[in-house]
């Protein structure tokens, strides 16, 4: 469902995509972000299926909601990013990876680890136009730990 939603021409249809698909029983839980020049929305799959419109600014979409202020990560996320001042992408990528490798310091654990659950891998994309100029990171393990490997190319075989 990923790859055919990034294939979606805007992000309304991909949103529409992922209504369709996610309303029936052939996926689990899973939270979405469809975002594109024009518009942004979060799809909630679990117990029921929700979108939620996001207006321009800093959003995080963890466990549960988004910008969900009864979640300390959540919280701890959007105040650690809205102090920093971002002059370009590459600048937000960088500060994804300390955010995401934070496991406990100054504030919550982003990168945590409990005895039956925790962070066992992160991904960081940047999408630009065209998609193919994006930005894919990837952790195959606990972040705090675990350098991202580059796979931006695998955004170029979205299209083969």
């Amino acid at each position: 469902l990923a790859r055919d939603l990034l294939r979606c021409e805007s992000a309304t249809q991909a949103v529409e995509m992922a209504t369709r698909a996610l309303d029936g029983s052939d996926y689990a839980g899973c939270n979405f972000v469809c975002a594109d020049a024009y518009s942004a929305a979060v799809i909630h799959a679990g117990d029921w299926l929700r979108v939620r419109l996001l207006p321009p600014g800093i959003h995080v979409v963890a466990n549960r909601d988004v910008n969900d202020a009864s979640d300390p990560r959540v919280m701890h996320a959007l105040n650690w990013l809205e102090r920093r001042t971002f002059g370009c992408s590459q600048q937000v990528v960088v500060a994804l990876e300390e955010l995401c490798a934070q496991n406990g310091g100054d504030g919550p654990a982003i990168c945590f680890r409990a005895a039956n659950r925790g962070t066992v891998s992160s991904s960081i994309v940047a999408v630009r136009s065209p998609l193919s100029s994006g930005v894919y990171l990837h952790a195959q393990g606990p972040p705090d730990v675990t350098p991202y490997a580059d796979y931006s190319h695998l955004l170029n075989d979205l299209f083969v």
